[in-house]
């Protein structure tokens, strides 16, 4: 899939030489649409094709400069003229999501700096997944579940853990839930599941009839909504996979990558031991240390010891 914004500058030399005018191309292209979690791929690649001399492309990265590295490659033509290729190269994350950066284009012909900007654009499964009271004209209470997605959720489920859904009491309509009749044996566990093609998440509310809650705080505790308590409880499946088991039942596989792409790495690792005694001064020192024996069982020169 190739994303591409293409800018045909047209300039005028009269400021440096009184000639007629060269257009220099320069464009922003994007191979495929990033996806949260996978390796490093490149972002978005600027690029300024067969002008001369070369131009200078740069990037003015704004919050994303610690996570993106930037790769700059020059060809010169056998015309004599050069294309330069400026990437962004990084492992993306959700948070790179719409985040604008700026390719920077300079030349001698140029009375100013050339600036295009590119949003880029990141893909992946539901991050949140909330359940909240929706208002409805009709008798019934609803429910709607929301999810943050790029694309956008295709498809919700509702799934009970004490009845089957829909029957003559609930009916679910895409991400909406009616509850029909209010009457205590809907008391219980709703789950939302919310999924596009990278992965899914889930949401659930918990329901009860004849709870004497009236106004609370969102924040602090459950709140009130019509006849019962709302409770909602949120959490993510990053690329998740039912498999069936010998014995029928289902089990659920999770894609750890998207999550040890957000961890950070530690940037001192431990040294190797065998190199960091080899390279101590002086006499040979060892201390040895056995579970059964008492520490410091190895005698050291005095001159060692601090």
């Amino acid at each position: 899939m190739l994303i591409q914004k293409h800018v045909v500058l047209e300039i005028t030399f009269t400021d440096v030489v009184q000639s007629a005018t060269s257009p220099v191309n320069v464009s922003v292209t994007v191979d495929a649409i990033p996806i949260a979690g996978r390796p490093k791929v490149t972002l978005a690649t600027c690029t300024t094709s067969r002008i001369k001399p070369a131009a200078k492309v740069s990037w003015n990265l704004g919050a994303l400069s610690d996570s993106v590295k930037i790769s700059t490659n020059t060809v010169k033509h056998l015309d004599g003229t050069f294309t330069v290729s400026s990437s962004l190269i990084a492992t993306p994350t959700v948070q790179m999501n719409q985040k604008i950066v700026q390719c920077l284009i300079r030349h001698v012909a140029m009375k100013e700096e050339l600036k295009v900007d590119h949003k880029i654009t990141v893909h992946y499964p539901p991050q949140l997944v909330s359940v909240t009271p929706f208002k409805d004209l009709s008798s019934a209470e609803v429910y709607q579940c929301e999810a943050d997605a790029n694309p956008a959720v295709t498809q919700f489920k509702w799934h009970s853990t004490h009845q089957t859904i829909p029957n003559d009491a609930i009916k679910t309509e895409g991400n909406k839930l009616y509850l029909l009749k209010l009457t205590s044996d809907l008391t219980g566990l709703y789950i939302c599941e919310a999924s596009n093609e990278y992965g899914k998440g889930m949401g659930s509310l918990y329901w009860q009839k004849g709870v004497g809650v009236t106004s609370r705080s969102v924040r602090d505790e459950p709140f009130s909504a019509g006849g019962g308590i709302l409770l909602c409880a949120v959490f993510t499946i990053w690329g998740a996979v039912e498999f069936k088991k010998k014995d029928g039942s289902l089990r659920m596989c999770v894609d750890y990558r998207q999550l040890n792409s957000k961890t950070r790495k530690d940037a001192f690792p431990l040294p190797r031991i065998e190199e960091t005694l080899d390279s101590l001064p002086g006499p040979p020192a060892m201390q040895c240390c056995f579970p059964s024996v008492q520490l410091h069982g190895v005698q050291h020169l005095g001159q060692h010891i601090h």
